[in-house]
């Protein structure tokens, strides 16, 4: 998890947009959880899962570097792919190695869903068994984070109060899906706020 918070600290004052997969890939090589990742879209008849993520070794003439192995849904729009490939990637650094529901990327409905979950304080007034259930499916929170830095959603929210920009505009500079932007640009958004309350309850599992 602390894995997590660094790369999203590493992108949080970014303005140059749109963040490129390319440069998330880097940083996480980087930390030494994996060598390379293997994205691949591939076609899938299951309609409620977006992506999934697992871990290989490579075998090599000095020993068998890990690769990060990255699916994501063929047909989801190339805004989408970018989202789930990110929080897929993400995985490397908690080695979570399975397609279950932790590993997992689930409906678009599913993760507007989660974030208004948190956003809203709702966790604190439920028991920990459910918030719990729910930070095991909310790796989409630090994906989303470092696609859309705070720095630029700062910046995007003064745009819109002042009807400078609109949801599709920034979408279309950002390159997130219009729904995320639509939640991230509402005043509950807070990242940090949101990570600490994810680490708190990891560290309570422990």
């Amino acid at each position: 998890m602390l894995g997590w918070r660094k790369i999203v600290n590493e992108f949080s004052g970014k303005t140059n947009i749109p963040i490129k997969l390319e440069d998330v890939e880097s940083e996480i090589i980087k930390t030494g959880a994996v060598a390379r990742f293997d994205v691949l879209g591939i076609e899938t008849a299951h309609d409620t899962l977006l992506g999934g993520y697992m871990e290989y070794a490579a075998t090599g003439v000095y020993g068998e570097p890990t690769v990060g192995c990255v699916r994501y849904k063929k047909d989801l729009h190339p805004y989408w792919q970018k989202l789930v490939c990110c929080k897929e990637m993400l995985h490397a650094l908690d080695k979570q190695q399975s397609f279950d529901g932790r590993g997992t990327t689930q409906t678009a409905d599913q993760i507007s869903g989660l974030i208004a979950y948190f956003s809203n304080g709702e966790h604190e007034e439920n028991g920990a068994d459910k918030l719990h259930t729910v930070l095991d499916r909310c790796a989409i929170i630090p994906a989303i984070a470092i696609l859309f830095p705070i720095t630029m959603v700062h910046q995007y929210r003064h745009h819109v109060a002042n009807s400078k920009k609109d949801i599709k505009n920034i979408a279309g500079e950002v390159h997130l899906p219009e729904e995320i932007v639509k939640v991230v640009l509402d005043p509950r958004w807070n990242p940090n706020r949101l990570l600490n309350v994810w680490i708190a309850a990891e560290q309570e599992e422990e």
